[in-house]
């Protein structure tokens, strides 16, 4: 099934085209391959990637998770029982990285850690989850078939 996902990327933070140029196709990439792997969709649906900074993410992690400290991807999966108020899109939900995290946690390469961390981000929008044992080695097993499909190797081991 071809996934006909419009993906839509806002930079909040414009030092993410600064520091990976190439964020925008990186986005677009990963989001594709990921909704290929789960074959979910038959579209046609909209996603929007907020490239962030701490600040603001730590503010929507303090506010929708009662966390008070920034972290490297939030997803806000749209409402199944949302009103579709322009037309035929519908919105598969939000996706949102935090820039100074991401930074620090990538190790060896930034865009494969990124192109991660949409994935991550999409599969939660699909009610992925990694709080049970169980739950995130699906979500990890997952994560490399999709990374797999963009010459991007295992980051689990």
């Amino acid at each position: 099934m071809e996934a006909s996902v419009n993906t839509l990327v806002q930079l909040r933070s414009k030092e993410w085209r600064n520091i990976l140029p190439n964020c925008r196709a990186l986005c677009i990439a990963a989001s594709d391959a990921t909704w290929q792997r789960v074959n979910m969709i038959n579209g046609p649906y909209e996603l929007s990637i907020v490239l962030a900074n701490d600040k603001f993410v730590k503010k929507l992690n303090n506010k929708f998770r009662g966390k008070n400290n920034p972290t490297n991807v939030l997803s806000f999966p749209a409402a199944a029982d949302s009103i579709n108020m322009t037309g035929d899109i519908q919105s598969l939900g939000d996706i949102v990285l935090a820039l100074e995290t991401v930074l620090a946690e990538s190790q060896e390469n930034l865009s494969q850690h990124f192109s991660h961390l949409i994935g991550h981000g999409c599969l939660h929008l699909f009610g992925h989850d990694h709080i049970e044992e169980a739950e995130a080695l699906a979500m990890e097993a997952l994560e490399i078939e999709i990374l797999k499909t963009l010459n991007i190797k295992n980051p689990y081991t």
